[in-house]
């Protein structure tokens, strides 16, 4: 697959990422067919480089190593955004801008650049502290809708940094478009607080409508909040567990006709979804055993003859042998530090283009010297660069000095 048949193509990103929030923003990008460039601090943590968890975040992107501590360093950095559409950053508030390489200075030398900064807040009253995935999670809500009373519980993932990148890539995406009329770029500002915050707008909806604040759903389940009587995980044959969703009147019917429920079907009492919802403990008594009694392929089989709602509950090594992602190649492989293993590409499909893998991930400074010389710079200036330590290159020194 080329880049040309991908819809970003011809875009250059320049991402000043940590963590994943940034870098996330930087691989949906790229997937999408943008030129990004990572810019490596060459004093970072090697152990956040080398984390597995950041292969797929390093996929479809180039790396640069730069000291941008190093007056030599910001400048090499500020001539790259004279010729890129898009800065991405997620360093520690106030980081970017000490060191000569914010939003002010940036648009100074280019003023078509869109440059998004990822921050635990927004501007306001907190956007001075740091913050993580987790944090945000507790503070806004979140944890405490998902854990038990006085037990909030984090999200199995970082969906708080993934939210926030996905809603960042949102609005890059919107800026570039805007700038086509304009000619100008803009300052685009992703906070991961208000991105759970905004998550908790269903909630906050039924408090404002009702006056009630929603309790954990560990205590006042989704099947009670959205009044649907069966919603719930049950036990199949061999311990394996389903999620099963019913949820109207019609869906009952189906249910009851597939698994041979002629009584419950027929029962007066149970006619309703609001009737059925009053004698929930009465059904889940009836229908655990009778879901228990089947091996969990006939009984997900069973449950989509119905037109149910059902779902296995997977873990993270299910995906990799489920149907239907092996069946639309949902998977891509990646090598890292020497292995090859499949991770999941971007959740979306679309008529004119197909996502695949164009770079592996990069080990830091990959790509340095390529990416000086794209840029106009001589070897003379590239060799004094390294000697002053403001570039850093992957790979055999000697080898990338002759090229």
């Amino acid at each position: 697959m080329t880049a040309s048949a991908l819809p970003l193509s011809g875009i250059r990103v320049l991402e000043l990422g940590t963590v994943i929030a940034g870098p996330a923003v930087g691989l949906f990008l790229a997937d999408l067919g943008a030129d990004v460039v990572s810019i490596e601090n060459p004093r970072a943590d090697p152990f956040q480089v080398a984390r597995p968890s950041t292969a797929f975040l390093r996929r479809n992107k180039r790396s640069l190593t730069i000291d941008l501590a190093r007056p030599a360093g910001r400048d090499l950095f500020l001539d790259l955004v004279r010729t890129a559409d898009v800065v991405v950053e997620n360093y520690a508030p106030g980081a970017v801008e000490r060191i000569g390489v914010g939003y002010q200075a940036a648009s100074a030398v280019n003023n078509r650049i869109v440059y998004c900064s990822i921050k635990g807040f927004l501007p306001g009253p907190y956007s001075t502290r740091l913050a993580a995935d987790e944090l945000a999670q507790m503070m806004g809500g979140l944890a405490y809708m998902t854990g038990l009373p006085r037990k909030p519980m984090r999200a199995g993932a970082s969906i708080t940094d993934l939210g926030v990148a996905s809603f960042a890539t949102m609005a890059i995406l919107a800026a570039l478009v805007q700038r086509e009329r304009s000619g100008i770029g803009q300052h685009i500002h992703g906070g991961l607080f208000e991105t759970v915050a905004f998550w908790m707008s269903q909630h906050l909806a039924i408090l404002g409508a009702t006056g009630t604040a929603p309790e954990p759903t560990s205590v006042r389940g989704v099947w009670e909040q959205m009044r649907w009587p069966i919603y719930d995980v049950f036990d199949a044959a061999e311990g394996r567990q389903v999620f099963v969703g019913i949820l109207n009147d019609k869906q009952w019917a189906s249910f009851c006709a597939e698994f041979d429920l002629g009584s419950l079907k027929d029962d007066p009492d149970l006619q309703t979804n609001e009737q059925r919802l009053h004698s929930r403990q009465r059904l889940l008594d009836h229908l655990g055993p009778l879901l228990r009694n089947c091996a969990s392929d006939e009984l997900m089989g069973r449950l989509e003859r119905a037109q149910v709602l059902f779902a296995p509950i997977n873990s993270p090594a299910d995906l990799l042998a489920d149907p239907h992602l092996r069946a639309t190649g949902r998977f891509l492989q990646t090598e890292f530090k020497g292995k090859r293993f499949p991770l999941p590409a971007l959740p979306l499909q679309s008529s004119a283009y197909r996502l695949g893998i164009r770079h592996q991930p990069p080990p830091p400074g990959k790509d340095t010297l390529a990416l000086l010389e794209e840029s106009g710079y001589d070897r003379e200036r590239v060799a004094e660069l390294r000697r002053q330590g403001v570039i850093q290159v992957a790979g055999n020194s000697k080898q990338e000095d002759e090229r």
